[in-house]
């Protein structure tokens, strides 16, 4: 089975063990040239930036971004409002490393954490589908595409703990869709 591993700051290179990386990749089959050189595996982070996309009627810049406004905008709209491009503030045009230093902007109750970690994954799933389905075409979703069948983990690195690996089961499931439209087209 392929395997891919990817986060924000991924080295460049094709699919394949990454000595130094802190990490194992699995590639099988030929390797498609999109995915030979550069930097692709950024393009599937949730800090990618290369595609504005719309998401609950605003438009954002990365799925951090999204992410972040769902989460706040269930306390304070006002402030949520801050991370959209419609706010033209430097936040909502900045980078998804900027979305992620604001993200205790407002901090929720126990209680309202609770309820928002009941729905994050869902939230995180939904924005990344309207990323990607809206533009078919964009460098990400032939990115997407292109990794085939391959396992799609996500790099966590939190400061202070060991990194984990995550299985990001929706983009696999969003690659699965747009290959279906592909063929339908």
């Amino acid at each position: 089975m392929n395997r891919i591993v990817f986060y924000s700051k991924s080295a460049a290179g094709p699919p394949g063990k990454n000595k130094g990386q802190g990490w194992e990749e699995c590639w099988t089959t030929d390797i498609p040239e999109l995915l030979r050189t550069g930097h692709w595996r950024r393009l599937l982070s949730n800090f990618d930036d290369s595609v504005p996309f719309e998401f609950m009627g605003f438009h954002f810049n990365t799925i951090e971004h999204a992410f972040q406004w769902a989460k706040i905008n269930r306390v304070d709209p006002q402030k949520a409002h801050a991370f959209t491009r419609e706010s033209g503030s430097a936040l909502g045009m900045g980078t998804g490393r900027e979305a992620q230093k604001n993200r205790k902007m407002v901090v929720l109750s126990k209680e309202q954490m609770d309820a928002w970690n009941t729905i994050s994954q869902e939230v995180m799933r939904e924005a990344a589908f309207n990323k990607y389905e809206q533009d078919e075409d964009s460098l990400p979703a032939q990115v997407l595409r292109l990794t085939g069948d391959a396992e799609l983990y996500h790099l966590v690195v939190t400061r202070g703990k060991p990194s984990q690996l995550v299985r990001f089961h929706h983009l696999e499931e969003i690659r699965n869709t747009l290959n279906c439209f592909q063929q339908l087209n």
